[in-house]
């Protein structure tokens, strides 16, 4: 496990840049081909939603599970933070499951409402990738003020915000969405996109410039992190373009997610 953390803070290999290239191209030019066709509609494929929900919860989890593990064995905030992030995602698809309409019941268990998927999706793909650029900004800070005690304070905070924030969250998009906007009329995301298309999409283009100014891809981890940072982006891209569920674009982004949960797992 030590040589494992000391793999991934080391620098990349040529190797690795051209595998990561080379997958960011190919998530690129699906990307491009699914979005010229996003607003098609598809028939509604029932195990579609609970298998695509499973296989995240699953690979964010185990992420977030060995991250917080080289956390304890790197003695560094920075793994501790990205293990957050990745726990974040995990507690919101896990969320979902249950209370995505038509998948265990018609409007979605626990209490949810109709909007309570569609709220949860948008706080997952808005804060994960600002929990990303926070955990890569803490690193970056405390490089260069080691002796601060105040930031050494707020950096032993950052693991705890992923989790902190999800049960913030949870409750308030399954029991608290009568409060909120509805983001789905008519069956589609009108107001999603009308209301916070611009701060989701806006949230993953900094976090992914954020991310590549502050680490410049020094490390292993970091070259992965922003692969998943961009195929974030383009997920979020699909979805909103889609503009409706078991549309081509929503069902190409709910794949994309599989991949941006899989690829720091797999390094």
């Amino acid at each position: 496990m030590t040589e494992a953390v000391q793999l991934e803070g080391g620098r990349p290999s040529r190797t690795e840049i051209l595998a990561a290239t080379l997958i960011s191209a190919m998530i690129v030019a699906v990307a491009a081909i699914a979005f010229r066709h996003a607003q098609r509609t598809l028939p509604e494929v029932k195990p579609f939603l609970p298998m695509f929900l499973t296989v995240v919860v699953l690979s964010e989890g185990l992420t977030g599970y060995l991250l917080f593990q080289r956390a304890r064995l790197a003695r560094t905030p920075f793994y501790g933070a990205l293990a957050g992030a990745y726990f974040f995602a995990a507690a919101i698809a896990i969320a979902q499951l249950p209370t995505f309409p038509g998948v265990f019941s018609a409007d979605g268990l626990l209490g949810a409402g109709p909007q309570s998927a569609v709220w949860l999706w948008t706080f997952w793909h808005s804060g994960y990738p600002v929990l990303l650029l926070l955990a890569a900004l803490g690193r970056y800070c405390h490089e260069r003020s080691r002796s601060s005690p105040q930031l050494t304070q707020v950096l032993r905070a950052l693991p705890w915000l992923g989790p902190i924030s999800a049960a913030a969250v949870v409750p308030i998009c399954i029991w608290g969405t009568e409060y909120l906007p509805a983001l789905i009329q008519g069956g589609t995301y009108v107001n999603l996109v009308r209301i916070l298309g611009v701060p989701v999409i806006g949230s993953n283009v900094i976090a992914l410039a954020g991310y590549l100014a502050l680490t410049r891809l020094r490390r292993s981890v970091d070259v992965w992190v922003t692969v998943a940072l961009a195929v974030g982006l383009a997920d979020s891209l699909l979805t909103l373009h889609g503009g409706a569920r078991y549309t081509l674009g929503w069902y190409a982004a709910r794949l994309l997610s599989v991949v941006s949960s899989a690829v720091v797992l797999s390094m």
